[in-house]
């Protein structure tokens, strides 16, 4: 599963962490463009993962370009909602959750609808949705 987010000082925040069999299994460190194993079990798939740059790279970007520009789309297309003057507010976290929600939950979908084109090959092996990586078929 992966997601993005932002603070209120525009500090950008992402993830993408890989499972496999219901247990975790790798997470991305967009800082260092590197996989941090969850186990010893995964530190083989950790290695080839690691050496595919172009993938880390993408999923770097992803991260911190294209997945803030869509939840600030979202945002955006809620802000008359969220900036509405009532004596209850309440409803403004609501309506960021439920968007971060939908951001989160598109791109679970996203994922597993891509691994069940891909499947027979590692979890997660391929670059970042949209874009085809190292297995990949041509």
């Amino acid at each position: 599963m992966f997601g993005c987010g932002f603070r209120e000082d525009n500090t950008i925040w992402g993830f993408y962490q890989d499972s496999y069999d219901g247990r975790d299994f790798l997470t991305f460190d967009k800082e260092t463009m590197t996989w941090v194993a969850a186990d010893i079990g995964a530190q083989i798939t950790k290695r080839r993962w690691d050496a595919e740059i172009n993938d880390n790279q993408g999923w770097k970007h992803y991260l911190e370009e294209i997945c803030i520009s869509w939840l600030r789309n979202s945002l955006e297309y809620g802000k008359e909602t969220l900036q509405r003057k009532e004596p209850n507010n309440s409803l403004i976290p609501v309506v960021a959750g439920v968007i971060t929600a939908v951001v989160l939950i598109g791109g679970i979908i996203g994922v597993v609808i891509w691994k069940k084109k891909r499947s027979g090959k590692e979890p997660g092996m391929g670059g970042f949705p949209g874009f085809p990586g190292p297995c990949t078929p041509a």
